[in-house]
């Protein structure tokens, strides 16, 4: 899955919004649909973690794709930045600044990354000091924040590429309610959809948020520190003065170029004397005493005057005629009189020219002499600085030992560490936060409760053990994950709905999931968990007429355990799991009679039937990382039996085994990243002969993002599969590029995408190739307003058959009486066999009241297409309107 790849589309104006994220072309060449989730990470350009965003898992179906953001529901959020969940909450837009966002698709069976695109974004947002703040708090330790909408939406009528219902009904509350330093976020969400690609999307939840409880945790720590930093600069002036200085002197050892600095210092004398020969003050009034008398030159020539005022004269007296010869002859005397006029002035003309030059020559060299004298100036400041560097550095030598003596003493007294400034990047590790907390005396009460709360949740809930277990399903019940001390307790339970069609009636039937976890070590640190999850399905809860030879109850007991090993500050990491599933596939089977003295000891829950399966599957993964995390090695390891499974993970790949390795390399500050993956699987041997399934994947990536030049970012995989004798191969390749710059006060983006794919095997009515070109171009203006463009070309092959595409889109975004945002747009799409359309859309978002903002979009679309419309030709409208409130 490797091949699959996707490319973010430009998002429109200045603006940022988390339906913004899955604005996503997506590529899938494998030839089946692949059951797929997004990950979107918001960063500030300096690489300050924003947001992240996690959603539920869709089918990715095959060839190109434009995912629809209506079509994907966010499960999981996180705002590392307390800022941004604050403002987004009352603007419905991200603070003002520069962003990255990473966009990621992952495979929902073993959350293996398959295409990253990342684009850098800035945001603009008129509101973010009109609209009114989060209510103020109603005690001093209580207090309210978040927003709600309410949303409808209709389309004239529905097509077989539309994968939303006709219309439908969205309400959403997202409130965080903080007690204290203590926040729990509520959300409850409904919609009308019921649909084979969103069956059910219903959420009501309670839980408690630990990102935002460690960044309260953070703030408050911060503010003391900050106490005390000012106090320590006052109190300690002459030591922190001393420690400055060795600070200063271990730097200007670790220099390795500055002897070779000092050495430069002999030309010093030389460059002095050549600066004192040249008479600069001689220079300067000989090229201005040049440039002003060419000035004074040109002025009394003033050749185009004169030689107007001749050439008149001449054309006057030339059309001129007298009878009386006397006046003909003075007549003619003028005109020659004229003529020499003229022809002397460009005789003086071309003697001005001629010394002219001379003067230009002369200051040609003037000028340049006086380049020269800079350049001599500007060279001996340099070594005036590298001089002053010399004597610093000679001075803190010769203290070398008094200073080195002092610092020591300080390590005796115990008080260098209150000297020495503290790291606040620090505060991320969970460990250094506590240990500050104690410090200040601040670790007590609920702090020193929740601190070890790392989920505690009510309601729907996405739980996560491990990518065998319990792997994200939704589950209507509870979660909790609790880490005091070294001990580590986990526990869920509730129903999770199993959905289906049957016809064209959505049902379904409950499962009863209990899970739990124990273990000992940290969640940010080694640990070691037992594990394990009993899931049944609740056999009462089968709707009436349902077919129980094609959905029999079943139940899985599973057992596994996970162990996480850190070295050397995380430097080098081993982790891994391994679990043992009990599956029953029909539990309206009685237990087998087989008289065994030891079965009597078994569970019930476990003991076998015809319909039960046993399986086996683990993962190891080792990682380390070298030269100040700037290398990453990644080796990695999987198993996974035939007869494994476990409704924790339904998703999960089975009879696999696999072996993988990545090597990452960073240089030049993060701007050059190069890296490699490999990985091969193959099946288990289920039966004698069984054929055998393996697959070879490679995948080179290079992303180049130096400053103020263009970024690059090259992608290449292969695949080499195999079934019995049944040999395929296929190659993609990914090329984006772009660039940011500005042509005065005009702020504009190109980026250019190319997208290659090629499928060859033995059979030829198999084989596929694709081509894609995408160019894109954004423009910033001065005021609110800006504009996308957007075009793509696509040929493909499939089945000795060639076909192409082309199409584009263009918008124009603009913010008017400094709150109304608006867009219009028009897209177009044409392909090979009369399939094309024709779109137009509008939107519009206005804030009223201070806590209001209503939005309203339109779309009408053109198709005409022989297979999906009648006489080939549709044209249909979509209108969506919603409401929200923020407080």
């Amino acid at each position: 899955s490797a091949q699959i790849t996707h490319t973010l589309q430009p998002i429109p104006g200045q603006r940022l919004q988390v339906s913004d994220l899955w604005q996503v072309t997506a590529n899938n060449p494998t030839g089946d649909q692949r059951l797929m989730y997004l990950e979107a990470r918001i960063d500030l350009v300096d690489g300050t973690p924003v947001a992240r965003y996690r959603t539920a898992p869709f089918l990715l179906n095959q060839g190109i794709t434009r995912i629809n953001p209506l079509n994907v529901q966010v499960i999981r959020q996180e705002y590392p930045m307390a800022e941004a969940r604050q403002i987004y909450a009352r603007t419905a837009n991200f603070p003002e600044g520069e962003y990255r966002i990473c966009l990621s698709i992952k495979l929902e069976e073993d959350q293996t990354l398959v295409s990253e695109d990342c684009r850098d974004h800035k945001v603009i947002n008129p509101l973010q000091d009109e609209i009114a703040p989060p209510a103020d708090q109603i005690s001093r330790h209580i207090r309210f924040s978040g927003n709600s909408y309410i949303e409808g939406f209709y389309a004239s009528q529905t097509n077989p590429f539309q994968q939303i219902p006709r219309d439908y009904v969205r309400a959403d509350i997202n409130s965080t309610v903080s007690l204290s330093v203590l926040p729990f976020q509520f959300r409850a969400f409904y919609s009308t959809e019921r649909t084979h690609y969103l069956q059910n999307m219903n959420t009501l939840s309670l839980q408690f948020d630990e990102v935002q409880f460690k960044n309260n945790l953070r703030t408050l720590v911060t503010s003391r520190i900050e106490e005390d930093e000012q106090l320590r600069q006052l109190t300690n002036i002459g030591e922190l003065q001393k420690l400055a200085e060795l600070e200063s002197l271990e730097r200007l050892s670790e220099d390795s170029g500055l002897q070779e600095e000092f050495e430069q210092l002999a030309d010093m004398d030389r460059l002095n004397e050549d600066l004192n020969n040249m008479n600069i003050t001689a220079i300067v009034d000989r090229a201005n005493s040049i440039r002003q008398s060419t000035r004074q030159r040109a002025i009394d020539l003033d050749y185009e005057t004169r030689r107007t005022f001749i050439i008149k004269n001449i054309e006057v007296y030339e059309s001129l005629s007298f009878e009386d010869q006397e006046s003909e002859e003075d007549r003619l005397m003028i005109i020659d009189s004229l003529n020499i006029m003229l022809v002397q002035l460009e005789q003086r003309k071309d003697s001005l020219e001629v010394a002219g030059q001379a003067d230009i020559e002369e200051l040609n060299q003037l000028e340049a002499q006086m380049q020269n004298y800079n350049r001599l100036k500007s060279r001996i400041d340099q070594l005036q600085e590298v001089a002053q560097k010399k004597e610093e550095f000679e001075n803190l030598l010769s203290r070398k030992d008094e200073l080195m003596s002092f610092k020591e003493q300080l390590i005796d007294d115990g008080r260098l560490s209150e000297l020495q400034e503290f790291d606040y990047a620090s505060l991320a590790d969970p460990g250094v936060l506590k240990s500050k907390l104690n410090e200040y005396n601040l670790f007590t009460g609920e702090r020193k409760f929740f601190f070890g709360v790392n989920e505690l949740a009510v309601g729907t809930v996405y739980p996560y053990y491990s990518p065998l277990i319990l792997n994200g399903i939704k589950i209507e019940g509870g979660n909790v994950m609790v880490n005091p001390g070294i001990l580590q307790i986990g526990a869920t339970g509730g129903v999770s709905r199993n959905e289906m069609f049957l016809g064209s009636e959505l049902t379904g039937y409950r499962q009863q999931f209990v899970a739990g976890r124990l273990g000992i070590g940290r969640s940010y640190a080694s640990s070691f968990q037992l594990m394990a999850l009993r899931a049944v399905d609740d056999f009462d809860g089968f709707p009436e007429n349902t077919p129980l030879n094609q959905f029999t109850p079943q139940s899985n007991f599973v057992l596994g355990s996970s162990t996480r090993l850190q070295f050397f500050k995380q430097r080098f990491v081993i982790d891994g799991e391994v679990a043992v599933s009990s599956h029953n596939r029909d539990n309206t089977m009685q237990p087998l009679e087989l008289n065994e003295p030891e079965l009597e000891q078994v569970p019930d829950f476990l003991q076998p039937t015809l319909s039960s399966r046993y399986g086996l599957a683990y993962n190891v993964n080792a990682t380390l990382h070298l030269f100040n995390r700037s290398t990453r090695l990644r080796a990695s390891t999987r198993s996974i039996d035939p007869a494994y499974y476990s409704m924790g993970a339904p998703f999960l790949r089975t009879n696999l085994i696999r072996y993988a390795f990545l090597a990452e390399q960073r240089l030049f500050q993060n701007q050059v990243t190069a890296s490699i993956d490999y990985r091969t699987d193959s099946n288990h041997d289920i039966w004698e002969g069984s054929p055998e399934v393996s697959l070879e994947a490679i995948s080179t990536n290079l992303q180049l993002r130096f400053r103020r030049l263009p970024f690059l970012n090259v992608v290449f995989t292969r695949h080499d599969q195999k079934y019995a004798n049944i040999e395929n191969t296929i190659d993609a390749l990914s090329v984006i590029t772009g660039y940011n710059y500005a042509i005065k006060n005009l702020g504009l983006a190109t980026s250019l995408t190319y997208n290659s794919s090629r499928n060859e095997n033995p059979l030829a009515a198999n084989f596929f190739a694709m081509n894609q070109y995408v160019l894109t171009q954004s423009a910033y203006f001065p005021f609110p307003l800006s504009s996308t463009v957007s075009v793509y070309y696509m040929d493909t092959e499939y089945q000795q058959v060639q076909s192409d595409m082309i199409g584009g889109d263009f918008s124009l975004s603009a913010t008017l009486f400094r709150k109304m945002f608006t867009t219009l747009g028009v897209n177009y799409h044409n392909a090979h066999f009369n399939d094309n359309r024709l779109g137009i859309f509008g939107e519009i978002q206005y804030p009223f009241l201070n806590y209001f903002s209503f939005r309203l979009r339109y779309d009408n679309n053109y198709y005409r297409h022989d297979i999906m419309a009648q006489h080939g030709r549709i044209n249909e409208y979509m209108l969506r309107s919603s409401i929200q409130m923020n407080w």
